[in-house]
């Protein structure tokens, strides 16, 4: 079991928050009952074993008043200033019915008026003494046991852990789509110079129908000129044939008449 120095410590507060923890939810002790014995534990106790199974005693008691002024900043106002806030409501609401039924009733003497007043004003002296002890935000709420301080800082150092890997993960995802972006512009280029290149296949620029005129032209000229030229041996053949013809003749005739 643990021992306690002094419950104005910082780990004495920790561990009265943890008492008020294990009395109240894990035994399931009363309200009043868990007021009491807390009460007990901060001004005279020292043996608090028969109460918790945790801590085992107190080597410095606090007293009635420093241990009165502890349980009220610790206990109550931590743990019950909203009830006790609610009962001051009621009271109020109380002391305006019984005002109100006074004023148009004599069957309410002044007795329970008198007796509501004096009721709401003790639990406004009750909310005052809350407030007045009030525990400040310090660090006292917020300190850590050291099993609880080294559980923070593993799941924080797994949180770092999962961050960084996170972070790699999307570098490498970062990487891989300039990548593909890169990828992705020279399939842009190549199916560009492709469409460039189907165009030019189906309807070819104004240059090259211009010489395929140009050739088709000359062609069908030559074509004239050789048929012309085909037709200018004829004609000169038949004129060859035709002297030929008539050399023969002349010498066929002058043997014929030398005779």
């Amino acid at each position: 079991m643990k021992t306690i120095e002094n419950l104005s410590s910082l780990e004495g507060r920790s561990s009265l928050k943890q008492l008020f923890i294990e009395l109240r939810f894990e035994k399931q002790l009363s309200s009043l009952s868990t007021i009491a014995i807390l009460w007990r534990i901060c001004t005279q106790e020292r043996d608090i074993s028969k109460f918790s199974k945790k801590f085992g005693t107190i080597v410095h008691p606090l007293g009635f008043w420093s241990g009165t002024t502890l349980w009220l900043q610790e206990v109550i106002s931590r743990y019950y200033h909203s009830t006790f806030s609610s009962f001051v409501y009621l009271g109020a609401a109380l002391l305006l019915v019984l005002i109100g039924f006074r004023r148009i009733s004599d069957s309410i003497s002044d007795s329970f008026v008198i007796a509501g007043i004096v009721l709401e004003s003790f639990l406004l002296v009750i909310v005052f003494l809350l407030m007045l002890f009030a525990p400040t935000e310090d660090g006292s709420e917020g300190d850590l046991s050291e099993d609880e301080t080294k559980e923070l800082l593993a799941d924080i150092g797994e949180i770092a852990t999962d961050f960084a890997n996170a972070t790699g993960k999307l570098d490498r995802i970062s990487s891989e789509l300039s990548s593909l972006v890169i990828t992705n512009e020279i399939l842009s280029n190549k199916i560009q110079r492709l469409v460039e290149t189907n165009q030019l296949a189906v309807a070819p620029n104004t240059d090259l129908l211009g010489t395929l005129r140009e050739n088709n032209k000359v062609t069908m000229e030559l074509s004239v000129n050789i048929a012309d030229f085909i037709e200018s041996l004829r004609k000169l053949k038949q004129e060859e044939v035709a002297i030929n013809v008539r050399q023969e003749l002349e010498k066929y005739l002058t043997s014929q008449l030398s005779k």
